[in-house]
């Protein structure tokens, strides 16, 4: 005999923990490659550094993070399917994008003197480098927190 609820009950996907730990792992991790990469420049620091990157990588990360619970992606389809990396690239470059953009309108108090070609192009790179790496940390992020993938079984007898 079949068990009518093994079957027909599909798993739940835990969207509350995968936010909050999604959010906080992937902050994390940005943190720490961007702290290991203005190290190897050697970019001098301080604390206050650190502080500000986990600020600021925690919007693209909880914006990563809607992404994920909205498509269900467990933990083994991150290397199956390109989703995490673009999902991390492009929550990240739209962040990086209206964070550069806000930063000219305040500091030079003129958008137009922002389209200058070689704004654009410092622009570009700037956003280009923060979307790998926010693709990078979601794939990280994602082998960290995103929920294993687990198959009831489709026949029981007894």
């Amino acid at each position: 005999m079949i068990d009518k609820a093994s079957v027909d009950t599909p798993i739940d996907y835990p969207a509350k923990q995968v936010l909050i730990l999604f959010s906080l792992v992937g902050t994390v991790i940005g943190g720490i490659i961007l702290t290991m990469i203005m190290l190897l420049i050697d970019i001098s620091f301080g604390y206050q550094m650190v502080i500000f990157s986990l600020l600021i990588g925690i919007l693209p990360a909880t914006l990563t993070a809607v992404y994920m619970c909205y498509q269900q992606i467990y933990a083994e389809d991150i290397f199956n399917s390109p989703v995490v990396f673009f999902a991390g690239a492009v929550s990240s470059i739209i962040f990086a994008m209206s964070v550069i953009v806000l930063i000219n309108i305040i500091i030079r108090e003129n958008f137009m003197e922002f389209l200058v070609w070689s704004n654009l192009v410092a622009s570009l790179i700037i956003m280009i480098f923060v979307g790998i790496l926010g693709g990078i940390c979601a794939i990280f992020a994602g082998l960290c927190t995103l929920p294993k993938q687990t198959s009831l079984p489709k026949n029981r007898s007894q």
